[in-house]
């Protein structure tokens, strides 16, 4: 019997604009939790991992949460890979990713 892979963790290119706005002392923290959190179990739900509910960035996408942020992802349970496609913070009632809130960071 075989042991399962852990998902290999992608990073889109965007991301890279998205943790400017990180506060620098919370960057390896979230790097950390990502691996933590997406390397084993990426499309299970639980407390803080869900299925959103609208589309974002045109694709099947989930969200893990921790503390204020959010991370946005999508999973291939096929090929065991996870592409981070942004990580923002929640701000009361809005979701922001560098500097935007999310629906016009898609634009």
């Amino acid at each position: 019997m075989s042991k399962a892979k852990p998902f290999q963790i992608v990073y889109h290119e965007f991301v890279a604009d998205c943790l400017d706005w990180v506060e620098s002392r919370d960057v390896r923290r979230v790097r950390e939790t990502i691996d933590e959190q997406l390397s084993w179990e990426p499309l299970t739900q639980t407390r803080n991992r869900k299925k959103m509910k609208k589309e974002a960035f045109g694709r099947d996408t989930w969200e893990l949460r921790f503390d204020a942020y959010r991370v946005i992802y999508e999973a291939d349970g096929r090929e065991r890979t996870v592409t981070v496609l942004a990580v923002g913070v929640k701000a009361r009632e809005k979701f922001l990713v560098a500097g935007k809130e999310l629906e016009e960071y898609l634009r």
